[in-house]
């Protein structure tokens, strides 16, 4: 139905946003300090509906992560969404991973080159072709 003014009323995108609202801020500093405060060898799921912000919380924690801890923490921001008709979906995965941890100035170079060896690797293992 249009307005009487003429005025087409405009859609909202479903796109994650930068400004954390609803009380996102509190979730995303907390649980960036859990992940910081906690030993590696975890998994953290973020579960619910579509629409509801969880790559919106997620960036928030990447963000939080970035400032408060750049000294101790690397992201990185994976979207499985885009290679979701992947085969080996751990491919594009390390690809990202290895590349990431190359940018990197110091310490994390040489983990990076050497992850970049293992996919390759990796890649031509699944790649190999048995009589």
């Amino acid at each position: 139905m249009i307005q009487e003014n003429n005025e087409v009323p405009q859609l909202l995108p479903d796109l994650p946003v930068d400004e954390l609202l609803f009380g996102f801020d509190i979730y995303a500093s907390t649980l960036a300090s859990a992940i910081m405060a906690t030993e590696p060898h975890f998994t953290l799921g973020i579960f619910g509906g579509w629409g509801c912000g969880k790559t919106t919380l997620l960036k928030g924690i990447e963000a939080t992560l970035n400032s408060a801890y750049a000294d101790r923490a690397l992201t990185m921001f994976f979207d499985a969404w885009r290679y979701q008709r992947e085969e080996h979906m751990l491919l594009p995965l390390l690809d990202m991973l290895s590349n990431r941890l190359e940018r990197e100035q110091g310490y994390w170079q040489t983990p990076g080159r050497n992850l970049k060896r293992l996919t390759k690797a990796f890649v031509g293992a699944l790649t190999l072709n048995t009589p």
